[in-house]
């Protein structure tokens, strides 16, 4: 299997992030992560294939860990 299509796998097995675009010669994935309307870039690292994988989830699942925090900063303050 390619690291492309083990990246794919891996999205696929969430369900809800979508793969927009490989770009293996510069190491670059779009990826819509849930609740985005427009793709964000993912910059892999690594040398072998699981490193490589390695370096997406990790970059992914900070990216969606971003993402919570900015909608838990947003959450309007209760009145008392």
């Amino acid at each position: 299997m390619s690291i492309e299509e083990k990246l794919k796998q891996v999205c696929k097995e969430n369900g809800e992030i979508q793969i927009e675009n490989i770009t293996m010669s510069l190491m670059l994935v779009d990826v819509v992560l849930p609740y985005d309307t427009s793709s964000v870039e993912i910059e892999l690292e690594g040398n072998t294939d699981s490193e490589i994988i390695e370096s997406f989830i990790e970059k992914v699942n900070g990216r969606i860990d971003d993402m919570i925090n900015e909608l838990n900063n947003c959450k309007l303050a209760t009145q008392d």
